[in-house]
């Protein structure tokens, strides 16, 4: 997955109602949490994992993108690793870097399947900041609105670029999903989202049933 939009994960007041608090919270060094070559391409300020105000602020997170069904549908995931939250400040930035494949988290080991980026503060209240990805096809720059998130393949290569102006607050954290191979699980959201759209045409019940079996049964066979 080269990466996709889930627009108004939150809504701008909810993603305004965290940037307030996060004003008011005490930021550490965010190359604590980077590990080998990253901690080198890293600059910016992390609330601290075990900040109860990180605990709070992720728990609200959560529960939004478990009730969102774009998210469901794209990512079908078995574990999500608790958000990040992240600040950068004028001349902050995160250097070309990969995600690491596998993260420690209180339930264990979680494979990073995919990785996703909550936008907190909007795309005006800030220069500079994109999220840079470099995949097989075009280059990405992505920097979305308050509340939106982009979702992406832990696998990429990828940066944020130098904050020019203002403040640029973020949200992150990494999906295992139920299907490991990435083509199978996009197969599989191309086959939801296609029943979905038919669906919405409106096409006989009798023939979206057949479909829908069909993708329950390929469900089952790649769900692990």
């Amino acid at each position: 997955m080269n990466g996709v939009w889930i627009r108004g994960l939150l809504d701008p007041t909810a993603a305004s109602d965290i940037v307030a608090s996060l004003d008011a919270a005490t930021f550490v060094d965010g190359r604590l949490t980077a590990q080998g070559a990253a901690r080198a391409a890293k600059d910016n300020r992390q609330l601290a994992p075990d900040d109860a105000l990180s605990r709070e602020l992720g728990a609200r997170l959560v529960s939004a993108v478990s009730a969102n069904d774009a998210f469901r549908t794209l990512a079908m995931p078995r574990l999500i690793v608790p958000f990040t939250f992240s600040r950068y400040d004028p001349g902050m930035s995160y250097g070309d870097h990969v995600d690491l494949p596998v993260m420690g988290t209180s339930h264990g080991p979680v494979r990073t399947d995919l990785s996703m980026t909550v936008f907190l503060s909007d795309a005006s209240d800030y220069d500079g900041g994109e999220l840079v990805l470099d995949s097989d096809g075009p280059t990405r720059r992505i920097k979305g609105k308050a509340g939106d998130a982009w979702l992406y393949s832990a696998s990429h290569v990828h940066r944020v670029e130098p904050v020019t102006r203002g403040r640029r607050y973020v949200a992150l954290t990494w999906v295992q999903s139920l299907v490991a191979d990435p083509e199978e699980r996009e197969l599989l959201a191309s086959f939801a989202l296609g029943l979905s759209a038919l669906g919405r045409d409106g096409v006989p019940e009798a023939s979206l049933l057949r479909l829908r079996a069909v993708h329950h049964r390929l469900m089952r066979r790649w769900v692990r």
